[in-house]
């Protein structure tokens, strides 16, 4: 401290401005530790078979894509190209469009798949220059809003009686089924037709739902989850997002109509869990080694409440989970700190 303070005479720094500034970094520094857990407390790995990528092969037995690829303008020194990922199953729903960066001249050995993400900005391209550039890896960052043709009230409309009612519910645990079947064709596709050896994922919010049964894959080395969670049940019956708002009341109403009476405590919560569960990671997610998941929650998050993403990290068999104490759209402001475990688990990994 001394030391400092005579540097601090030399360059003309009152001592006061210095223990002022000081004082300052160091607060900043303890809020910052202040906001941010990490827990660490490993369960015996559980070994069962992979329920979910064979339950997947059974109900897509015949899923293979077909990639277009188109190539783009150069984009900050990034080679560009425009993927169409079609699937055999036609639904437009869970067709794919993406667009794969490559800084260098030809194919790295790593891969980064960043499954979508919404937000304003466009946060995904941002994720992938800086990975690319950053990290020093090749990345094919998945388009388009990651609700699409998820959760649409409308659908209810039309719900005359109950079976129309499952149905509604079961074609959104069909349609989360059949989108993450497809990445995990793009991730085989990237390993035997692009020849990458490792392949990584980063997925945040639904995408982090559906990463972590992507995670499942053997394919996969390893797996970022940013504000996942499990029960999607209780996830859709709890959540404050406006759009799963609206599909939960318009689901109730549904249910009241043709049910002819008012709901009982519960029963909309226990009708989703009969019916929205295929898809569901809490089914699966034990199989998965915790080595290879990194956990990042919002300790105040409530769209995908972090009693569910708590639940969802018990099930994994508690991998490395990181905590900010921040809401669900609050956590961009911890973006680069975010950025910088990413990158160091990556790179260990």
């Amino acid at each position: 401290m001394l030391k400092a303070l005579r540097l601090a005479g030399k360059l003309g720094i009152g001592k006061w401005s210095l223990l002022v500034t000081s004082g300052a970094l160091a607060g900043l520094v303890g809020w910052y530790w202040w906001q941010t857990e990490e827990v660490n407390d490993l369960l015996p790995i559980k070994t069962s078979p992979p329920r979910f990528t064979e339950q997947l092969r059974k109900k897509f037995p015949e899923n293979k894509i077909t990639v277009e690829e188109e190539k783009q303008k150069p984009d900050s020194g990034h080679r560009k190209s425009h993927l169409k990922i079609k699937s055999f199953y036609g639904d437009e729903r869970g067709s794919i469009e993406a667009i794969w960066w490559n800084k260098s001249k030809k194919v790295r050995d790593k891969v980064l798949v960043i499954l979508p993400i919404t937000g304003d900005g466009d946060p995904g391209k941002f994720i992938a220059r800086y990975f690319s550039v950053a990290e020093g890896f090749d990345v094919v960052q998945i388009l388009g809003a990651s609700r699409k043709g998820f959760l649409d009230y409308q659908e209810f409309q039309s719900a005359s009686h109950l079976l129309r009612v499952k149905n509604v519910v079961r074609d959104v645990d069909y349609f989360m089924q059949l989108r993450v079947s497809n990445y995990l064709q793009t991730i085989a596709w990237l390993k035997e037709e692009k020849g990458y050896r490792d392949v990584y994922v980063l997925g945040i919010s639904l995408g982090a739902i559906e990463g972590s049964l992507v995670a499942l894959d053997v394919n996969v080395r390893a797996a970022v989850l940013v504000m996942g969670g499990g029960d999607l049940a209780e996830i859709v019956m709890t959540s404050k997002e406006s759009f799963v708002i609206r599909w939960r009341l318009a689901l109730i109403e549904s249910l009241k109509k043709v049910l002819g009476r008012p709901l009982q405590k519960d029963e909309a919560l226990q009708f989703l869990r009969d019916n929205f569960s295929e898809a569901d990671p809490l089914r699966y997610v034990g199989e998965v080694n915790p080595k290879k998941i990194l956990m990042i929650s919002a300790k105040y998050d409530e769209t995908i409440p972090w009693k569910n993403g708590l639940k969802l990290w018990r099930e994994a068999n508690q991998p490395r989970l990181i905590v900010f104490s921040t809401t669900h759209h609050g956590i961009a402001t911890y973006g680069p700190a975010i950025l910088y475990h990413v990158g160091r688990f990556f790179s260990a990994a």
